[in-house]
């Protein structure tokens, strides 16, 4: 006895894969995957067949591989193609999984930043280990709001994923208390990076206080860090580097955190 395929409807053949008609009837529209039986009554049909084909397009798409790309390789199905595919997928997902990791060291950072902020009081003063922090630095922007707004997207656009930006001023001017002018501007970058504007903050004993409200008060917070370093016998060394920490989670400057860090040695 002669068999014939098993013919589907659209709606049939969506039901038995659990897809909208709409997915089916796209994939029909750009070439990708189409009925292979018309009927005398007009009416397209599925082979019950194609099931295994439906079934590497969506493997190939739960995998990231684009529907263009998927088409392409139909159309010319080769172990040299699919080689090409897989090896393009592969760059991409090693790509994606590095923003991936980028993007889970921010958020950390920045849960660690607003968790710290929850832990100190304004004025207080600490002595710290830091690690070797590294800094991108541009000069202070000047009264041109146009060159004020260019470096500042300068450093902005340092690294993909920011941990925010911030301001530093040397150990000289905190002893004169000149905060007129201040050093420049930074945003943290990784020890890779290799600009000529890089400042690298060498490990060690550094004084951590924190101010809480306008920077208007900074001059108090640094009175006290000087008065600390003088108690514990410490002189403060290099930049004083000033980085608010929660400024994605206040509704007003009566509740921003700013943390200045600066080396300390023995005096």
């Amino acid at each position: 006895m002669k068999k014939y395929p098993v013919r589907l409807t659209t709606a049939q053949f969506a039901d038995l894969h659990g897809l909208c008609r709409r997915t089916l009837h796209y994939y029909d529209q750009i070439g990708l995957f189409s009925p292979s039986y018309k009927g005398e009554n007009g009416y397209r049909y599925y082979d019950a067949q194609q099931t295994i084909e439906l079934g590497h397009i969506r493997m190939l798409k739960e995998l990231g591989v684009q529907l263009s790309e998927i088409r392409t390789y139909r159309q010319h199905p080769s172990a040299d193609a699919f080689l090409q595919m897989a090896d393009a997928r592969l760059q991409q997902i090693d790509e994606e999984l590095k923003k991936l990791r980028r993007a889970k060291k921010i958020l950390q950072q920045k849960k660690e930043m607003l968790h710290t902020c929850r832990r100190v009081q304004s004025g207080q003063v600490e002595l710290v280990q830091c690690p070797a922090t590294y800094l991108l630095t541009a000069p202070m922007p000047g009264d041109d709001s146009h060159q004020a707004a260019a470096i500042l997207g300068q450093l902005w656009q340092a690294d993909e994923y920011q941990t925010g930006f911030g301001s530093y001023i040397s150990a000289d001017k905190v002893y004169r208390g000149d905060f007129s002018v201040y050093d420049g501007l930074f945003v943290p970058v990784p020890a890779s990076c290799r600009s000529s504007r890089r400042l690298v903050l060498p490990a060690g004993d550094y004084l951590c206080g924190y101010w809480v409200g306008d920077w208007d008060g900074l001059p108090r917070l640094y009175d006290k860090m000087l008065q600390f370093s003088r108690e514990n016998h410490l002189k403060l060394t290099g930049y004083a580097c000033e980085l608010g920490l929660n400024e994605l989670a206040i509704a007003d400057m009566s509740q921003y955190v700013t943390r200045v860090t600066v080396a300390v040695a023995p005096s």
